[in-house]
């Protein structure tokens, strides 16, 4: 019974220290960065600016009517549109901002990592309205 208690607490202590390095390691990361963010959500903050562009260049006309295609392109863009907002909020709440000191580090470390697995399921999200997109617009454009 003591070696299953014994192994418990190895495991504990092994999370315990995987996740100190993976604090250490992201807050490192924000405060070496000039506007305050991860790599990743450097890169993954352009790559969504550029969707969110690409989308609110697709808006309905008002004036002419609309193909059945048509309109579901237009819905396709408003959806990656919204997708693409929460994303680029997603990254602002985990951004360092203008003020350096270290409890604003330690909070925007915390929510880097706190928000990380709903950044991830929103990108997939935006990922696959990107591909439906596509195929919409090259069918559109046929």
């Amino acid at each position: 019974m003591e070696a299953v208690a014994a192994i418990g607490l190895i495991g504990s202590i092994i999370q315990f220290v995987d996740l100190g390095f993976k604090v250490i390691k992201t807050a490192n990361e924000i405060q070496q960065s000039i506007c305050g963010l991860t790599k990743e959500n450097m890169s993954l903050g352009e790559v969504t600016r550029a969707m969110h562009d690409l989308t609110v260049k697709l808006t309905a006309p008002t004036t002419k009517a609309q193909t059945a295609d048509e309109r579901t392109l237009y819905n396709l863009a408003q959806e990656c549109r919204s997708l693409s907002e929460l994303i680029l909020n997603n990254i602002e709440r985990s951004s360092l901002g203008n003020l350096r000191s270290k409890l604003r580090l330690f909070h925007a470390t915390t929510r880097s990592l706190k928000y990380k697995e709903e950044r991830k399921e929103l990108e997939e999200r935006l990922s696959k309205c990107r591909a439906q997109l596509h195929v919409q617009l090259t069918n559109v454009s046929k």
